[in-house]
């Protein structure tokens, strides 16, 4: 087996939440007429110009599938679907913290030689801003939330036991339960999971507000380990 020319970052320097913006394809009609540049293809091997064909979106199976670390960058991606005539857009939270197999794109992109001075619009630097490239597809159980619709952003307020957040979310976010979206929240994560899991919901709420403010809350977590669980918040 070929090794990769790119080293995947370690469990703990991937994000705790990884965004993906995309469209459903079969019903959008703009999909309907282009080539994806992201399919799983195990007969590729993960060398240099997997990694660059996927970076340069060429439209050629490549085993990657690009993810953002930032809420605000995923938001900026589907507002360059829609202005792009993309439709049925939704944004998945996956849960990645302890995920293999995980590469930093700006990191694979400068060592391609990539630039933002260069002549090449498809080789500039700042497209992979807050970008992570994940190889070979992901578990569906690390799908916390699906996001669906769109609008114009407007603020909602997260207030949990330990904070009270506000952010920016589409209009179209959190219409049942508008009231309460931190229920709405982790109603969403149990429907895609199975699990009523505040550690999941927490870092999912600060991932999406960019909440930054250190906090120290125990977790008692039912699915993986009995034990108390430390998290610094």
């Amino acid at each position: 087996m070929v090794n990769p020319p790119f080293e995947p970052l370690r469990n703990h320097e991937v994000p705790w939440i990884l965004f993906r913006a995309s469209c459903d394809g079969r019903e959008c009609d703009k999909c309907c007429e282009e080539e994806p540049r992201s399919l799983i293809d195990s007969s590729n091997s993960s060398d240099s110009s997997a990694f660059d064909s996927h970076l340069s979106w060429k439209k050629v199976p490549t085993p990657f599938v690009s993810f953002f670390g930032t809420w605000t960058r995923a938001m900026r991606w589907r507002e360059w679907l829609e202005r792009n005539h993309h439709t049925d857009i939704k944004v998945v939270a996956l849960w990645a913290r302890d995920m293999g197999h995980v590469y930093n794109a700006m990191t694979v992109a400068l060592g391609l030689g990539y630039s933002d001075t260069g002549s090449d619009n498809r080789r500039k630097l700042r497209n992979h801003e807050d970008e992570y490239l994940v190889d070979a597809g992901v578990d569906e159980d690390r799908i916390l939330a699906v996001f669906r619709g769109g609008g114009d952003l407007r603020a909602i307020t997260f207030i949990g036991p330990f904070y009270k957040v506000t952010t920016s979310v589409p209009s179209e976010y959190f219409l049942a339960q508008e009231s309460n979206p931190l229920k709405a929240l982790g109603e969403m994560i149990f429907m895609n999971t199975g699990v009523y899991d505040d550690l999941w919901r927490d870092q999912l709420v600060k991932s999406i507000s960019n909440f930054t403010c250190p906090m120290q809350i125990d977790y008692s977590r039912g699915r993986f380990r009995p034990q108390l669980e430390r998290v610094y918040y």
